[in-house]
């Protein structure tokens, strides 16, 4: 298994009290509520791709948004970053040998 160079997602929290956040992902336009996302709970940081499973280990240019979700279930707007990552393993090298000088 290759090693991943992580990277740490972090937003401002939400001024409305009591609120959970949801993380999304696009790799093809805006993000929008109807998209791939993992809902993270109370913390203000997350790190790729360690803290989220599901999320795609690719390279590409990627939207990235956090939304803030209230008790009653309500969802604010998606606060938004677009970046460049990069979650893929190298080849590794072949025909590793010891000989003889």
């Amino acid at each position: 298994m290759g090693k991943i160079r992580s990277k740490v997602v972090r937003w401002q929290p939400s001024e409305t009290p009591d609120v959970r956040y949801r993380l999304y992902w696009a790799t093809c336009g805006p993000v929008a509520h109807n998209l791939d996302y993992a809902n993270v709970g109370t913390v203000t940081e997350v790190t790729l791709p360690d803290d989220i499973p599901s999320f795609p280990l690719i390279a590409c240019k990627i939207v990235l948004g956090v939304s803030a979700i209230g008790p009653s279930g309500n969802e604010s707007e998606i606060t938004t970053i677009t970046g460049d990552i990069d979650f893929t393993i190298p080849g590794a090298p072949g025909n590793l040998r010891v000989e003889d000088t």
